[in-house]
């Protein structure tokens, strides 16, 4: 393990380095040289796999690889949800660790707080579509929590999952105007081996539920197929992966929209994003598929 001794009070586990004091993070911050490369992985916690190449991928593109953990409770409008978010800290320094992460910043509530409530961010119009329709305010929380992280950890490059294409464009093209230089990668949606994209709250799943959660990957890809067959014409699209997703999901949309605008489009062609959102036992899954 690589020296942990740069300042003082970094707790340093057998696997990697956690700071959870925003000042200390910031008092190591300042011992690195100006030329030092730093990656930062922002999550909730509950890391998988998903999580796991998010971190790979950032430490092969820069000298320190920093992982935040913080369930941001402003991003959740349903107090619930946030109350029942899988919270595995001891599971998640292992998966930062072996995956290459060099610093997990864990900040504190009382600390991180305050900071969120006193510079709330806006997503705009882009951010009351879809995810942001039946969650009022909920890409306000994830910009004003980005912010904050950038602001600490000053990063020069941050990746995120495509797995939450919404997010991901919103927080691209936000980063563009207000982190000029900070480049944004992109890390490609991780699935199980039975297709169901990785979430921290696939765990929540009942056997009979993750059963029925399968349909959504075998409706986007049959959305592809018959798109890629040369049918472009979005109403039959949708009607055909509608018909093949489960009547145990409660489907709250399902929508082929433009990559740039995330706007519903009426014909599908080379690039444009479907996109789905649906539950089943009380779980919300997102999943989408980027048409070629």
């Amino acid at each position: 393990m690589r020296d942990s001794g740069r300042i003082l009070n970094i707790h340093s586990t057998d696997l990697v380095d956690v700071i959870s004091d925003i000042r200390q993070f910031r008092e190591w911050r300042s011992t690195l040289n100006q030329t030092t490369s730093v990656a930062l992985v922002p999550t909730m916690g509950a890391l998988h796999e998903g999580h796991a190449s998010l971190i790979r991928d950032a430490a092969s593109t820069a000298t320190e690889t920093v992982v935040s953990i913080f369930v941001n409770r402003i991003q959740f409008n349903d107090a619930a949800d946030y109350a029942k978010y899988p919270k595995t800290l001891d599971a998640d320094l292992e998966i930062a660790a072996a995956a290459g992460s060099t610093v997990v910043f864990v900040p504190k509530e009382e600390e991180i707080g305050p900071l969120l409530q006193g510079a709330p961010m806006r997503a705009g119009a882009i951010g009351t579509l879809w995810e942001g329709a039946d969650r009022p305010g909920h890409f306000d929380g994830v910009l004003t929590v980005v912010n904050q992280l950038f602001s600490i950890v000053q990063p020069s490059r941050a990746r995120f999952g495509e797995k939450d294409r919404q997010q991901l464009t919103i927080i691209t093209q936000w980063a563009r105007k207000a982190w000029s230089g900070l480049v944004i990668d992109h890390g490609p949606t991780v699935r199980d081996e039975d297709g169901l994209a990785l979430s921290s709250r696939n765990r929540r799943l009942s056997p009979s539920g993750r059963k029925e959660a399968l349909s959504i990957n075998r409706s986007l890809r049959a959305i592809a197929t018959l798109h890629g067959s040369g049918n472009n014409a979005v109403g039959e699209l949708l009607d055909h992966g509608r018909s093949l997703l489960s009547p145990e999901l409660d489907v709250h949309y399902l929508a082929i929209v433009d990559s740039e605008t995330l706007n519903p489009i009426d014909e599908a062609r080379f690039g444009s994003i479907v996109l789905i959102a649906a539950s089943v036992d009380g779980v919300r899954l997102l999943d989408n598929l980027e048409l070629s």
